[in-house]
């Protein structure tokens, strides 16, 4: 499954219907889903949007002989995403964004610190979701079809970036 997103710049992560319920396949959609967004609707939609949750709903929806297992590995997706942010925001602490599952919490803080920043939040989501889902992928993922997301030029979509 892949974003409708179609840039010169953006290239969407290719998830086969095989990967779907995976940690790697998850979080690439989920990138795919920050970076679409980004495009379609700018920050005020991820305001309101857990994107983990809207992930698993088009997952879901997408590949419903897989519901199970998607559903199951939606803790671990929430927890590698959680742990990815961290790494990337001194300010993301478990101590104040609760337990892993609880994603919306560490993406509402991501969203008001790129804010603060006059940023706009859709790349820095878009970076933890691939960080997450390039530390999740095996060996052998890109020869069974999983092809990673690229935005090389990632830099140049943030609000107020001087061209």
């Amino acid at each position: 499954m892949t974003a409708t997103l179609t840039t010169d710049t953006y290239s969407p992560a290719v998830v086969p219907a095989d990967y779907a319920a995976t940690r790697a396949g998850f979080l690439w959609t989920a990138a795919n889903l920050a970076a679409d967004t980004r495009r379609r609707s700018g920050h005020r939609m991820l305001l309101d949007v857990d994107l983990l949750a809207w992930t698993l709903d088009t997952l879901t929806e997408h590949h419903p002989r897989r519901e199970r297992t998607i559903v199951a590995t939606y803790p671990a997706v929430c927890a590698a995403a959680r742990r990815a942010a961290a790494a990337t925001n001194r300010h993301l602490t478990p101590a104040l964004h609760g337990p892993a599952g609880a994603w919306m919490s560490w993406q509402q803080t991501v969203i008001a610190h790129a804010r603060a920043d006059h940023r706009h939040p859709g790349p820095q989501l878009w970076e933890i979701f691939a960080r997450a889902a390039t530390a999740a992928s095996q060996p052998g993922d890109i020869t069974e079809g999983l092809v990673p997301g690229r935005w090389p030029d990632i830099d140049r979509h943030r609000a107020n970036h001087a061209h």
